[in-house]
């Protein structure tokens, strides 16, 4: 079976969308089947996360941007209102967190730069999510790349498209338009137009409601990685829906975990702590109770752009049990979470964002325990459900319960070891290779659509030289 996958996210980008189509190619690949990824061609500033080659080939596709919009990205860039790591250091140091430059992010935040900032922030555009999106710009040259590839090896009896950005699933479009797909495949890693993190731009709204209901009318087969994700899809097409989560590396799962008896009790997060949409207070609240209880908690914060979260600590007079690690390599990461006496996750306001966090499944197989805070959702009950830890509700009261629990080792917990496996990378891109295969397996005639030229117009950079790779 000849596959495509077309995706802009793909190593050496450093991303978690970047090892979850990694692992798919590798599964696809490993299954037998003749194997090719359209992606884009990466900066070299994001060449740090190389992974080992697979069955698969690779085609990258460059794109270039209009001058006027690079000189605008440059200048948006320089502007950004972006907590400063000297601020962060000064927390650790004195503890008052005075950092000095409280008057130069405050400039900085109205600026025209920051206003715009700001902006894009709330509403996803130029962000890989909602339009526009720099990646419009891809859309040409990566469908011309991909019907040269099928002028010269035949049509693909699967295209799987990954989005976001949305971009993707407009080539995919394009190309199942020009009949050289038997199959689509539609993956969404983010929603489109439903998305409740980002509220999107009017009028470019009405052009993402449109076209997301092409999409889910015309591809064969839908995919989500959360169950809340799969239900709002349902909601809005018969086609079938499936959850692929993005699940955690086998290499990288720990198989025992001992917790120590030194003190202090290490409370561990990695990654971006988005304040806005979490309960923080209720976690900070309860490691300040769980401290007056005699727990000698310490909160470790490994990741970038924490700013407001750290301005959090220092309101809850937590800075002597904080320490921020700054952006760690992944490895690092990894050994961070081995090394914690429990891992914490916060749960989204309204948990039918669909919202599944990746840094789940690397908790899952790291080996501590997993502390949820928050409303009940998909986290705490994935993760009830493996055994690897406990809801800690959403006050400070019922967070210091569970604080003073762990740490006095009053909870133990007995995952079962083939219940994990199921949440692995490979486990769940061996499930999507098997949608795939039943869904190229049985043929049937086609009828979508073709997108209005208003929907899909996109600028045409000239046509640009595509570099093939073969990866061993």
């Amino acid at each position: 079976m000849r596959v495509l996958i077309v995706s802009h996210f793909f190593p050496p980008h450093v991303a978690t969308a970047s090892r979850r189509i990694h692992a798919i190619a590798t599964a696809f690949g490993e299954a037998g089947h003749d194997v090719t990824v359209l992606t884009s061609r990466k900066r070299v500033k994001d060449m740090i996360a190389p992974l080992d080659g697979g069955n698969f080939r690779v085609i990258e596709v460059p794109f270039r941007l209009p001058r006027a919009v690079e000189k605008c990205r440059a200048w948006l860039k320089a502007g950004q209102n972006q907590p400063t790591q000297a601020g962060a250091s000064s927390l650790r140091e004195n503890g008052t967190g005075q950092s000095g430059l409280g008057n130069d992010r405050t400039r900085r935040k109205y600026s025209p730069a920051g206003v715009i900032n700001a902006i894009r922030r709330r509403t996803g555009v130029a962000s890989a999510v909602r339009m526009p999106d720099l990646s419009r710009y891809w859309v040409r040259p990566a469908a011309e790349a991909a019907r040269d590839l099928a002028a010269r090896d035949g049509e693909w009896d699967v295209i799987l498209s990954s989005a976001g950005p949305y971009t993707c699933h407009l080539i995919a479009m394009r190309l199942m338009n020009a009949g050289l797909g038997k199959r689509w495949i539609a993956e969404y890693r983010d929603l489109w137009s439903g998305n409740n993190l980002y509220s999107g731009l009017f009028p470019f709204t009405l052009v993402e409601h449109t076209l997301d209901r092409r999409v889910l009318r015309c591809a064969d087969a839908l995919v989500a990685i959360s169950e809340p994700m799969s239900d709002w899809i349902r909601s809005r097409t018969d086609k079938n829906v499936h959850t692929i989560y993005n699940g955690y590396s086998a290499s990288e799962l720990t198989r025992e975990f001992t917790q120590t008896a030194n003190r202090p009790f290490r409370l561990v997060y990695t990654g971006v702590l988005n304040t806005s949409g979490r309960n923080i207070d209720a976690v900070l609240g309860g490691i300040a109770k769980a401290i007056d209880l005699g727990i000698d908690v310490r909160l470790e914060l490994a990741g970038e752009n924490h700013g407001p979260f750290i301005e959090a600590v220092r309101h809850h007079k937590l800075s002597g049990s904080f320490h921020h690690h700054g952006l760690l390599p992944r490895d690092a990461a990894i050994q961070l979470q081995r090394n914690a006496d429990a891992l914490l996750l916060v749960e989204w306001h309204d948990p039918r964002a669909g919202v599944l966090t990746s840094k789940l499944f690397d908790y899952i197989a790291a080996g501590p325990p997993i502390l949820v805070t928050g409303p009940e959702g998909e986290l705490s009950n994935i993760v009830r459900s493996l055994d690897r830890g406990l809801q800690a509700g959403d006050s400070p009261e019922s967070v210091a319960r569970a604080i003073t629990s762990l740490a006095n080792q009053e909870i133990t917990f007995d995952p079962s070891a083939l219940a994990i496996s199921n949440f692995s990378r490979e486990t769940q891109s061996a499930k999507l290779v098997r949608i795939a295969e039943l869904l190229g397996s049985h043929h049937a005639d086609r009828s979508c659509p073709k997108p209005a030229s208003w929907a899909v117009r996109e600028s045409a950079p000239p046509r640009a030289n595509m570099q093939e790779m073969r990866n061993a």
